[in-house]
């Protein structure tokens, strides 16, 4: 099975499309709605990634107390978007 990193070269294992990292995030609560905004670093296949730094600026949407769907943009600069993610998430 082929995988795809963040500089949607083709990858051959899991273990190369996986990254990870520290960042630091602030939620602005609007309830229902949450503006999000990060800036984090890569610290687990920064190789595989444009830059090892990296903002994300997004919505977040509660539709129960635990229970969000989301939209997000990241990049690596100001201008040089990497992508847009989109989720369903539920917190503990």
């Amino acid at each position: 099975m082929d995988y795809s990193n963040h500089n949607t070269e083709p990858v051959s294992t899991n273990k190369e499309s996986v990254s990870g990292g520290l960042h630091l995030s602030h939620h602005l609560n609007l309830s229902p709605v949450f503006l999000v905004f990060k800036t984090g670093l890569n610290l687990i296949n920064r190789k595989m990634v444009k830059s090892s730094s990296y903002h994300l600026a997004g919505i977040k949407y509660s539709i129960m107390p635990n229970l969000y769907v989301c939209m997000y943009h990241k990049s690596h600069g100001a201008f040089y978007g990497d992508n847009i993610q989109w989720g369903i998430g539920f917190e503990f």
